[in-house]
């Protein structure tokens, strides 16, 4: 079935790949829109550190060139970094192919095949029906956008008029996000092996499907996604015992099918914005794996405002989690039965299924000074469920029209044992940045 509907996806590119390369070459076409190749980007200088683990968690030098280019309905463009320095105290350089994709735009409809970054949802911070784009939450920086991972896809929309169109996505292969559990303090008889990924052939490929409508008074849309999803979770691989009885165990990350159906919406009511968005996640055999999570209701709703030139956002973020159960030990258990049910419950904790319900509330604050020069934020998320929370301040001040000086810090915690407990040794830290864009 996904084999069958990702060659009916790519079956418009057939269609209109002749005219676009027509467009492309054909000089004499009265239509023809003038061609130009517009260059861009820009050199950064990026230091992050001063965690528990790491003094230098990434320090770098960057360089980006962008291009883009549009001739007729033809569409062209490339974003490439060159990045060299220190990242958790090894040297690492890099060139990256962040984004490069062609395309087709009209007025009934656009294609375009490539490189992309393709983000979902109207909520902030936090999006229940973003589930194309992978992540590298490793990659520290005093831009959260660097850590998106772009995809190969095909991304295909139609254009109806009176503001609806429809949007179809199909990603041939599968592209996890990062989860560098090898930084963590793991204890000695624990360790990870190579992560189970599913082989790139049409059957494990990605299929999306989102029908936006654009109206004066509402924004809002449906969504649909099936396949492998970019967050994991870990399994256990092997439990061995060393000659004193010491358990040795192995993990490796491994990842899961899902569906997701999704709903979301932008109202401007006065001046306030209100966004919601909601998603419910559906999988299957998660009873007998535990690095499958059960199938959940994913809500957020939140409210936007100016206040004397405070820019607030305020979030309630929910979670439902169906066919909930507590994890409940053998009488009497042995010792590998406590290790599986402590891994299990880690894998709770990862996707926030401790409980039945989860709660959550985040906040986010900007405010501009000195004519729009000097911009302050301040992002803020606590769990009433699992008292996990987080505190993220930035300042940013323009130095001249291309040149920007960011600075600022992240400060996570959590009670012992937790997610935001195990993580803040390597995420807590200060960062700066001057960035000039040309």
């Amino acid at each position: 079935m996904i084999k069958t509907l990702i060659i009916f996806l790519l079956f418009p590119t057939f269609i209109f790949g002749q005219s676009l390369f027509e467009n492309s070459v054909n000089e004499n076409d009265t239509t023809q829109k003038k061609a130009g190749l517009i260059f861009n980007g820009y050199g950064r200088a990026s230091a992050y550190g001063a965690s528990k683990l790491y003094d230098y968690s990434n320090v770098f030098g960057e360089f980006s060139l962008q291009a883009k280019t549009t001739k007729g309905k033809a569409f062209l463009f490339t974003d490439l970094r060159f990045r060299s320095g220190l990242e958790f105290n090894e040297y690492n350089t890099t060139f990256e192919l962040k984004e490069a994709y062609a395309a087709y735009k009209s007025d009934k409809i656009d294609i375009s095949l490539g490189q992309k970054i393709i983000s979902w949802g109207k909520a902030d911070i936090f999006n229940p029906t973003n589930n194309i784009t992978p992540n590298n939450y490793f990659f520290l920086s005093a831009k959260p956008d660097d850590q998106k991972i772009p995809n190969f896809l095909l991304e295909t929309k139609f254009y109806f008029g009176n503001g609806i169109n429809l949007e179809l996505i199909g990603i041939p292969f599968y592209k996890p996000s990062v989860y560098r559990y090898d930084l963590f303090d793991l204890e000695e008889y624990t360790q990870f092996t190579e992560a189970v990924l599913p082989e790139k052939t049409f059957e494990n490929g990605s299929l999306a499907a989102k029908l936006n409508f654009e109206f004066p008074k509402i924004d809002c849309s449906l969504s649909w996604f099936q396949g492998y999803s970019p967050f994991y979770g870990f399994n256990l691989n092997s439990i061995n015992y060393n000659p004193q009885g010491m358990p040795q165990i192995e993990l490796n990350t491994q990842t899961y099918l899902k569906q997701t159906f999704g709903m979301d919406f932008s109202l401007p009511i006065k001046s306030w914005i209100v966004k919601a968005e909601i998603a419910y996640k559906h999988t299957t055999d998660y009873e007998t794996n535990m690095y499958i999570p059960n199938p959940e209701l994913y809500y957020i709703v939140g409210m936007e405002h100016n206040f004397w030139g405070f820019h607030l956002i305020g979030q309630y973020i929910g979670r439902y989690i169906f066919d909930f159960s507590q994890l409940m030990l053998p009488n009497p258990p042995e010792m590998q039965d406590i290790i599986y049910q402590n891994l299990q419950l880690f894998n709770r904790k990862i996707f926030y299924q401790q409980e039945k319900q989860n709660h959550a509330f985040s906040l986010s604050i900007n405010k501009s000074f000195i004519y729009e020069t000097l911009k302050t934020e301040l992002a803020a998320y606590y769990n009433i469920g699992t008292e996990e929370w987080f505190i993220r301040p930035s300042v940013s001040y323009s130095l001249s029209d291309a040149l920007l000086f960011t600075i600022g810090g992240f400060y996570s915690t959590g009670p012992e044992n937790s997610i935001f407990e195990y993580s803040s040794d390597i995420f807590n830290g200060a960062f700066m940045e001057l960035k000039m864009n040309f």
